[in-house]
């Protein structure tokens, strides 16, 4: 799933996803990778000028010191993509360095302040918490620094409601969509509509109500209202994306609202407690489970018939692509302001066709 309309090939994933066999090890937090020589330009000495939408350029000093800030190394998601990172930068002698926030919007706030007094990395690639209390900091206070923004997987500055261009935030680099653009979570909603009809009983199960991923959901949600009056969403409960919750959650929603005919989730770690849950209430064949992620637990799910449709990510090639972005940048080349998904629907059509990257 990437990005835009632009052709996109992840069949050079595939050395890559083979030499991370060591993917389910690499779930650490902060953790040092890569060197600090290295190809594709980013060994060689000097000073790159980039453009970040501001009347002053920021200068880069080769080679590229990266502190990569990722805010769910503790899910599924984000080990994998974490570990591709590890292995590309490896392959590219890049010099990365992690911080895992853990869905911890102030732990992500203090780790950025601390690299942007020290300056100890001149890249800071962010996936944010929250993309809004770090906003004067990323696009402000960083750049007057001298130091270089990536952003990814979530929108800086309430740009989460903004679609293309939009979604970048002057002052940083650029920003790659992961999943979860506005129009992705459109699409999402219109394929489920257009798959199973608009007449259902809706229970969602998502994350964590900071996550811009949640109110994308609500704008979508009160879009449907309008066009779909009987696509009713009758329950929403937030979890911390982990398994443990989706199970709870869901369980206490089927219990207090046995009229639901589908449950939705939006990221595959929550997908598998709500299976779970709605499995043991006996309702698979009357409660449609709908997911967002599509990694390879889900297509198990589907292939057995406990999930109807999902909607792929994939975090390997997201996190390649923000550290080839970076490649680009420092040999002086023009870097898309926005990089976003393209849309996929699973179903039980064609699933075997279909590869998970996690």
């Amino acid at each position: 799933m990437r990005y835009g309309k632009r052709n996109r090939q992840i069949t050079y994933l595939s050395a890559v996803l083979a030499s991370c066999a060591v993917i389910a090890a690499c779930s650490s937090g902060s953790s040092g990778s890569g060197g600090s020589g290295g190809s594709a330009g980013t060994a060689s000495s000097g000073t790159v000028s980039v453009n970040v939408g501001t009347s002053s350029p920021i200068k880069v000093t080769l080679p590229l010191k990266i502190g990569v800030f990722v805010s769910y190394d503790c899910a599924s998601f984000g080990e994998v993509e974490d570990a591709a990172m590890k292995t590309y930068a490896a392959q590219h002698n890049l010099n990365l360095t992690f911080f895992d926030a853990c869905f911890d919007q102030n732990k992500q706030f203090d780790q950025l302040q601390s690299a942007i007094a020290d300056k100890k990395y001149n890249v800071l690639a962010v996936a944010p918490v929250e993309g809004t209390t770090i906003c004067h900091m990323l696009s402000t206070q960083a750049p007057a620094a001298g130091l270089l923004v990536a952003v990814y997987d979530q929108q800086l500055c309430n740009r989460f409601m903004n679609d293309g261009t939009a979604e970048w935030q002057p002052g940083t680099l650029n920003y790659i969509s992961g999943y979860d653009s506005k129009q992705a979570i459109f699409n999402w909603f219109d394929a489920i509509v257009k798959q199973f009809g608009p007449d259902q009983t809706v229970g969602i199960v998502e994350g964590v109500p900071t996550d811009s991923l949640h109110w994308k959901i609500a704008q979508v949600l009160a879009q449907f209202k309008t066009q779909y009056p009987q696509f009713n969403v009758e329950s929403i409960a937030n979890t911390d994306y982990s398994t443990a919750e989706g199970y709870t959650a869901t369980k206490t929603m089927l219990a207090a609202h046995p009229n639901l005919t589908m449950v939705i989730a939006p990221q595959s770690d929550i997908t598998l407690g709500a299976a779970r849950a709605i499995s043991q209430a006996g309702k698979t064949k009357s409660v449609k489970l709908i997911d967002y992620g599509g990694d390879k637990a889900v297509v198990n799910l589907m292939k057995q018939g406990e999930v109807a449709l999902t909607i792929p990510t994939y975090p390997a090639t997201e996190g390649i692509e923000v550290l080839q972005s970076l490649i680009a940048m420092a040999e002086g080349k023009q870097v898309p302001r926005v990089i976003n998904p393209n849309f996929e629907v699973i179903t039980p059509a064609n699933v075997d066709s279909y590869t998970p990257q996690y």
